[in-house]
């Protein structure tokens, strides 16, 4: 099993770059305020979490899990790998390990009602 790294959070991340996501992606999320977290929920769940379900193997879904625990834990270097990205949102994402921990419960705990 490969080892796993902190900056492999980009390879989930990667869903809502700019530079990864098709226009129309974009344009469907542009508008929205990704410091609500009704609107994270909702981002997670059509982008993130379709793209890691069908691109990732099952060992590299564990591993995901493992990254996404390591990001929450040490935030210094989330935030730079954030700042590596190229999102689509008006405003920066203010609660890193907020947002991480929303896309874990959707990955790996089925999330809930938005």
């Amino acid at each position: 099993m490969a080892k796993v790294n902190i900056n492999m959070l980009g390879s989930i991340l990667k869903y809502i770059d700019i530079n990864y996501m098709t226009d129309e992606e974009s344009n469907s999320v542009y508008a929205l305020d990704i410091n609500d977290e009704k609107n994270q929920k909702y981002i997670i769940r059509t982008l993130i979490v379709p793209g890691v379900e069908s691109d990732y193997s099952e060992g590299a879904f564990k591993r995901a899990k493992e990254v996404i625990v390591m990001g929450i834990e040490n935030i210094e270097t989330t935030t730079k790998i954030f700042h590596q990205m190229s999102f689509p949102f008006e405003s920066d994402i203010v609660d890193k390990k907020t947002f991480l921990e929303i896309i874990y419960q959707e990955l790996f705990e089925g999330g809930d009602d938005y």
